[in-house]
């Protein structure tokens, strides 16, 4: 219901199409009539990002989308950023947990109080 609504608010025309092709993104295609308050953390973070997903957007912003989950489901969580970067989806997100970044980010900026302290690739740091 909630992609729906948000397909409804972005005037998406072919909303179940649009929907099939987010939850097949996030993996979440066989839970697709499944309530949100059902759903586990890491499901939640899924329609999240399922939600940004909607509309072909070419950036998403996400903070600590990773927050709380178990390592297994981070991983899970981090495949996506994977795959969405090879469709030319560029992801800016926030994280206090910086082994996700040598995962998925190809540039990153360390901020310390405010103010920049490094920005530039991952490798350079």
């Amino acid at each position: 219901m909630n992609l729906k609504m948000q397909c409804l608010n972005l005037g998406i025309e072919n909303v179940d199409e649009e929907i099939s092709r987010v939850l097949k993104i996030v993996r979440m295609e066989e839970h697709k009539t499944l309530k949100c308050k059902k759903c586990s953390l890491v499901m939640k973070q899924r329609v999240g990002i399922a939600l940004a997903l909607l509309g072909e957007p070419a950036l998403l912003i996400l903070d600590e989308p990773t927050s709380g989950l178990d390592p297994v489901s981070r991983e899970e969580i981090l495949m996506i950023f994977k795959y969405l970067k090879l469709q030319g989806v560029s992801i800016l997100f926030s994280t206090h947990i910086t082994s996700d970044l040598e995962k998925c980010a190809d540039e990153i900026t360390y901020i310390r109080e405010g103010e920049i302290v490094y920005s530039g690739s991952l490798v350079a740091a």
